[in-house]
């Protein structure tokens, strides 16, 4: 689900009904999710002791014993490996740069980065971004800064909703690893008012075509577009109730079982479909 951000710059130029196009963000979407398998089986091997004392990740794979550590290294770089050799044939060299650079900062996330505070957060929302470029280069189209803004900034709220949620919701031993970073419910409780404040202004700032024109798209914006400001804000008031309680440390799950976050997701994209192409 986290990447089909690859489709959001072409999608909002109005490029994605073009075979090309289509056929080129297509293969972004598909290296980037053998990049994200892989790097996802390096990090669940290295964290399956951790992860069989949480309530929900001790069913993982690798925590769960059910796939070897031996079996998910391999895996991990075989799936990375792919993913740069493919998107450097099929995309260029640029896509490939990005396909290459997300799956390195991920292993450095898995290894080091992961428990150095802040910079966690930094790098979680550097790889949405990377999703974001990523997609507008194989699509052959610019990707406005308010887009990148919201992205940069609605990943860093989701991250500091993770790390609230598990301060909130897991076992001790795992809410003294987030502790032991320097986190505190109420810093993290400020980023995210800080975070979804620029990501709602920056949204609607693009929305609105507040400022020069917007490169994905000529001329003005219209209703579709500033319509779409309503599901995304009230579809991301929903995912902040969700982690008031405790609830958001797996944000795709949410999206797939809450009808509220679905209808506004349907919402979105239709408005934003209209804004592009009508």
């Amino acid at each position: 689900m986290k990447n089909t951000l690859v489709f959001v710059a072409p999608g909002v130029a109005g490029t994605l009904h073009r075979p090309g196009s289509a056929r080129q963000t297509g293969i972004a979407f598909l290296v980037l999710c053998a990049a994200a398998s892989g790097t996802y089986f390096l990090n669940d091997a290295r964290d399956a002791a951790s992860d069989r004392l949480h309530p929900r990740k001790k069913s993982r794979p690798v925590a769960a014993g059910t796939v070897p550590p031996a079996a998910a290294y391999g895996t991990a770089a075989a799936l990375i490996v792919a993913a740069v050799i493919v998107s450097t044939v099929a995309l260029g060299t640029a896509p490939a740069s990005c396909v290459a650079l997300y799956s390195a900062l991920t292993v450095w996330y898995s290894f080091q980065l992961k428990h150095v505070a802040v910079l966690d957060l930094v790098l979680l929302a550097s790889v949405f971004v990377l999703r974001a470029v990523m997609g507008a280069l194989a699509g052959a189209v610019v990707l406005s800064p308010w887009l990148l803004i919201v992205t940069a900034f609605g990943a860093l709220f989701m991250a500091a909703g993770k790390r609230a949620a598990d301060l909130r919701t897991a076992p001790h031993t795992l809410t003294r690893k987030v502790a032991d970073r320097g986190y505190s419910l109420a810093f993290l409780v400020r980023i995210q008012t800080l975070t979804a404040t620029v990501a709602v202004t920056a949204y609607c700032a693009w929305a609105f075509r507040l400022g020069s024109p917007m490169p994905e798209r000529a001329g003005d914006g219209s209703l579709g577009f500033q319509l779409s400001v309503v599901p995304f804000v009230s579809g991301l008031f929903r995912y902040s109730l969700y982690l008031e309680r405790g609830e958001g440390g797996a944000p795709e799950d949410l999206v797939l079982s809450d009808r509220f976050l679905r209808i506004a997701g349907v919402c979105w994209i239709l408005l934003v479909v209209a804004g592009s192409y009508a």
